[in-house]
């Protein structure tokens, strides 16, 4: 099922080779107002425009949209409520400055702005650097103040910091919260430090609150997960800076309902369908007649060769966009312009505003949102992306 009526007030107005005069001359002609250019970390996807004021679909719509693991959009449902936390967004803000200036984390959040609150739960055990992930910038690791009741149990976690790319002119940096081994953590297993995690990150960055300590929001995601209450693990502050964002992309990981992303400050764009539907969308594509002639030219004949080997086999292209070894597959959907053209036309579009949010679907490998980010403006903005399981009620 394509998404057309959902946000058609998203328009695709040029390639990415239009220049900015021409392109204010399209906009104005279907009286568009707002017009985005698409790029990440070199690669230049053409021109959208917004037509009229992104809304909210009917609930049923978007129980429907969220069943079928597609993005559900809630425009402005935290802007009222954003002006609460100006003074911890500029302390955040310049929490990113710092680091992006080498200064480090473990000096920085042992600050006056961090304190008491730290000192009365945590205890900074550690900071470290990967010199082998070459995106990492630091890790502090933490333990409880007040410890587990058994000294067996590992109570330590971790704020790490690290780039979104290896790009040098993409300053695009994270804080993520968790514990055990990055990358090979089942962290569905460990509930007790799954709720450490969401402590530290909320005493970090206090503008978390808006998130979970909102109950207009709670009862909407209630209403819409169909649970009795969530709660907000996984946690994930963003700052996308220009040319900067995230390559498509799921977040699945065990035990989770989805992720919920909040845009704190600045814009982002993204593109946003579930699995299924992205890979009927690379399918519709190869099997038109001019495909091979709109492929970008970074996609050589090997990598081309392999896409239209495949080009109806939805199998195969189900399991190929969960490997890693996926060149052809990868390069095509993250850097062809016309491909992007026809997800935007086919309404998978969003411009996200600071107080907007998107939620994502991720309950299983097949049954999940793909999505792609894009920094819309000259200056980085923070977003919250916090990921949500159901909370048992006693």
């Amino acid at each position: 099922m394509k998404n057309t009526d959902k946000l058609s007030c998203i328009t695709y107005l040029a390639s990415p080779d239009t220049n900015a005069a021409d392109v204010t001359a399209i906009a104005m002609l279907q009286q568009i107002n707002s017009s985005y250019f698409l790029a990440r970390r070199g690669y230049a996807l053409g021109w959208i425009g917004l037509a009229s004021e992104q809304q909210r679909l009917a609930v049923a719509e978007e129980k429907q949209a969220w069943h079928g693991s597609a993005a559900v959009f809630w425009p402005g449902i935290l802007t009222e409520q954003l002006s609460r936390f100006t003074s911890e967004l500029d302390t955040s803000y310049q929490l990113y400055l710092d680091v992006l200036d080498g200064a480090s984390c473990a000096d920085l959040v042992e600050a006056a702005s961090y304190q008491p609150a730290l000192n009365e739960k945590f205890n900074l055990v550690s900071c470290s650097y990967d010199e082998s992930d070459l995106q990492q910038v630091e890790r502090l690791d933490f333990e409880p103040v007040t410890q587990a009741s058994s000294d067996e149990v590992d109570t330590e976690v971790w704020m790490k910091a690290s780039w979104l790319s290896h790009e040098d002119d993409d300053a695009s940096m994270r804080f993520r919260f968790s514990f055990g081994l990055d990358g090979h953590e089942d962290v569905a297993a460990d509930p007790y430090r799954q709720t450490l995690t969401s402590q530290l990150a909320q005493i970090l960055f206090p503008e978390s609150k808006i998130i979970t300590d909102n109950a207009g929001l709670a009862k909407n995601l209630q209403q819409l997960l169909e649970v009795d209450a969530i709660e907000f693990v996984e946690r994930i502050i963003y700052f996308n800076s220009p040319d900067g964002g995230a390559q498509f992309h799921q977040d699945v990981e065990r035990g989770h309902l989805g992720v919920i992303f909040a845009q704190m400050s600045g814009r982002t764009a993204w593109l946003a369908l579930s699995k299924k539907q992205l890979i009927q969308e690379i399918l519709t594509f190869l099997a038109r007649q001019d495909a091979k002639s709109l492929l970008p030219t970074a996609l050589g004949k090997k990598h081309q060769t392999q896409l239209f080997k495949y080009a109806n086999d939805p199998a195969y292209i189900n399991t190929w966009l969960d490997q890693r070894d996926n060149d052809a597959l990868d390069m095509f959907i993250n850097q062809t312009p016309a491909f992007t053209q026809q997800l935007v036309t086919n309404g998978y579009a969003y411009v996200l505003h600071p107080g907007d949010v998107l939620l994502l679907p991720q309950q299983g490998m097949d049954d999940c949102a793909w999505h792609s980010v894009f920094c819309l403006d000259e200056e980085p903005g923070e977003a919250l992306s916090f990921a949500m399981k159901k909370r048992d009620v006693l």
